[in-house]
């Protein structure tokens, strides 16, 4: 048994509740048993706050795989280019994994992309469709463009809870300052 928490990494142990720690480790034995030899890290709310709607699994797979909920766990399958992404060196930042990394720090984030987020996300937004995904994806990119910092999901859950109601005002004001504030790398 020592030899499977000397592979278990945690990362921002200091922002996840104790009792959660152990259930997080007991979900990683169970998946590591079922899922031999793959990459799970769990994430999410589940790690940090009293409340949560379920428990983030990702899992790093090859193939296409269909997500899927099984009672409060929610299993999300990610391909392996996703280690080296804005999303995942967010929510690795306070996680419990099987795979060591290093997180990368730098990405090429382009207005273009953080512009065709908003406009996606203020599309689901009148169209009253599910934003959560290109919500967090849009304080991820504004963050990360007009001041450097990769939120961890603390952070970003936070951030996320002030902006929900679909405040399209709140959205375009965040939006306007980050196109400023990344004014001078954009001409740089």
């Amino acid at each position: 048994m020592m030899a499977f928490f000397d592979m278990i990494k945690i990362n921002g142990k200091e922002f996840i509740r104790p009792k959660r720690l152990e259930q997080a480790i007991k979900i990683m034995s169970k998946m590591k048993r079922k899922r031999k030899n793959k990459k799970i890290i769990i994430s999410g709310s589940f790690l940090f706050n009293d409340k949560h709607g379920d428990i983030d699994v990702f899992i790093f797979s090859k193939y296409d795989k269909e997500d899927y909920r099984k009672g409060k766990i929610h299993v999300t399958f990610l391909p392996e280019s996703a280690i080296d992404s804005l999303f995942f060196s967010s929510l690795s930042k306070i996680s419990v994994s099987n795979l060591h990394f290093n997180n990368k720090k730098d990405f090429d984030l382009e207005i273009n992309a953080v512009l065709q987020t908003y406009e996606l996300l203020i599309n689901a937004i009148l169209n009253n469709e599910d934003n959560e995904k290109i919500l967090r994806d849009f304080i991820l990119q504004t963050e990360y463009i007009s001041k450097g910092v990769i939120l961890n999901p603390k952070q970003l859950s936070h951030i996320k809870e002030k902006l929900s109601g679909n405040k399209i005002n709140i959205l375009s004001i965040i939006f306007i300052n980050s196109l400023i504030l990344s004014y001078d790398e954009a001409i740089a």
